[in-house]
């Protein structure tokens, strides 16, 4: 194996951090809980500079020549007539004369031209989230990470879900731990885009019941009408909005910039949302208790019509677009291998018959739809591992051509070695890592690359360094074998 290694510094704790998100006094801020700017939606032409707080943080941008104002929250600005792969240098300035930075200036660079051969690289993670409500983010393996992708050249980040511990029952808790993450990753949101969407941590539930008992559910009361995790969730980070126009029922959440797509160079990226309408057994749950199908709310791993049929819609228009690569990120994996063989798109054990054969028939429905518009690759969280498999024969199933299944969940939640060589697919299986990672994608016109790089598998005490090593690599995803 080739081992590739460079030093990064480990973040402070996460309770600092905290403090600092909460506080605002990081960078010269003397707006308490002030966040941002930060860089969204990047595209050849333009860009997004957002930033907020729980209190009025009125200001201007300025890059270069151009400047405009930011009167009222949500503090978003679309920066327009930008050239295709050109580096901007940008400031944001309060009203209060707060500046940010307090020196110099952030930097972005705009997308390549769509379906041109510029070479550029994006990182994936997922699964940051602590051990412990107290602690909801793993601040050290998640700031190493993220600046280890930056310094090897990553444009953005795809992050497909469980960022913080989550499981809030309030408002303000669930914004205090997005916010928490955001802190650790500002040093890179500052000046590339994240694309993020929930995962079965990052949700905001109450208790529900229905014939068969209690349950938790999406959402909270509030005035009389419920606010959705979904809702909240979209509020405390910024994605395209171009998702499925409806919701899946009437009075079901929105979802608004946590399904979308983007277009960046010769490729496209779909984001699905895997954990809509979150619906689950009360943890902890009395042992026997099957997972099953709701009236109101929707399984972990279950994707639902609407979505399912504006992912086909989306993927059929990127064809047209003659779009090179096609890519799709999601929490829940299609094909689990690890601990999560339980749920994600399986449910192999404790569930009703008829969970089971819906969530398999709409894992399969999905599955088809990547393999008929020729999606490269799909990328997922969830287990707390790395493995890479070629799915093109599946039990009963057969899809041509096949689709790589990536599960990189291994953001900093704690590391499972746990691997099931007994589910259907487990010889379609490539590499399998038990170890803190991210995965970096390298678009070389025609080519794509794929490297692995992680942590050490256990931290040395006193070392103030920490190490990324190469742990799997394919020089060409677009070799399907």
């Amino acid at each position: 194996m080739e081992h590739v290694c460079r030093r990064m510094r480990p973040s402070v704790g996460l309770r600092v951090v905290m403090l600092v998100a909460l506080v605002g006094v990081a960078c010269g801020q003397s707006i308490p809980g002030l966040e941002g700017p930060f860089v969204a939606n990047v595209t050849d032409s333009s860009a997004v500079i957002w930033w907020g707080g729980p209190t009025a943080a009125a200001g201007r941008v300025d890059i270069g020549e151009w400047t405009a104002r930011g009167e009222q929250a949500p503090y978003e600005l679309l920066v327009p007539d930008l050239q295709p792969n050109t580096q901007y240098s940008y400031s944001l300035t309060l009203d209060s004369g707060v500046r940010l930075p307090a020196e110099g200036t952030y930097t972005f660079k705009t997308a390549p031209r769509p379906g041109g051969s510029d070479e550029f690289a994006f990182a994936i993670l997922s699964d940051s989230r602590g051990s412990e409500p107290a602690e909801p983010v793993n601040a050290q393996a998640l700031s190493a990470l993220l600046g280890d992708a930056k310094a090897r050249g990553a444009r953005f980040v795809c992050f497909p879900g469980d960022m913080v511990f989550g499981y809030c029952r309030d408002e303000e808790t669930y914004r205090e731990q997005m916010r928490a993450w955001k802190a650790v990753a500002a040093p890179l949101m500052h000046e590339m885009p994240v694309y993020t969407t929930m995962g079965n941590h990052d949700v905001l539930v109450h208790l529900a019941r229905d014939r068969f008992g209690e349950y938790d559910l999406d959402g909270v009361g509030q005035g009389g009408e419920e606010l959705y995790g979904e809702e909240v969730f979209s509020s405390e980070f910024v994605n395209p909005p171009n998702g499925p126009k409806l919701p899946e029922k009437p009075g079901a959440p929105s979802y608004r910039e946590t399904c979308f797509s983007f277009d960046f160079g010769n490729a496209h990226f779909v984001f699905l949302n895997t954990n809509y309408w979150a619906a689950t057994r009360v943890y902890p749950y009395l042992p026997g208790d099957p997972c099953r199908l709701y009236e109101v709310g929707n399984p972990e791993g279950r994707v639902m019509e609407r979505q399912i049929n504006w992912l086909g819609s989306d993927l059929k228009r990127a064809r047209a677009a003659a779009s090179e690569h096609l890519f799709v990120f999601a929490h829940e994996p299609a094909f689990p291998v690890s601990h999560h063989i339980d749920d994600a798109m399986y449910y192999w054990g404790n569930a009703t018959a008829s969970l089971k054969q819906d969530v398999r028939r709409r894992r399969d429905r999905f599955w088809s739809l990547l393999s008929q518009y020729g999606v490269l690759a799909a990328f997922f969280g969830d287990e707390h591992n790395y493995s890479r498999s070629l799915i093109g024969a599946s039990g009963s199933a057969e899809y041509d051509p096949a689709v790589w299944h990536v599960i990189t969940g291994g953001a900093g939640a704690p590391p499972s070695a746990e691997f099931h060589p007994h589910v259907p697919w487990s010889d379609a299986v490539r590499a399998f890592h038990s170890r803190n990672h991210y995965c970096l994608v390298k678009v070389r016109g025609r080519r794509v690359a794929l490297e692995v790089w992680a942590l050490p598998e256990a931290e040395r005490p006193g070392d103030d360094d920490l190490q990324t090593e190469l742990i799997d690599r394919v020089r060409d995803l677009t070799i399907r074998d």
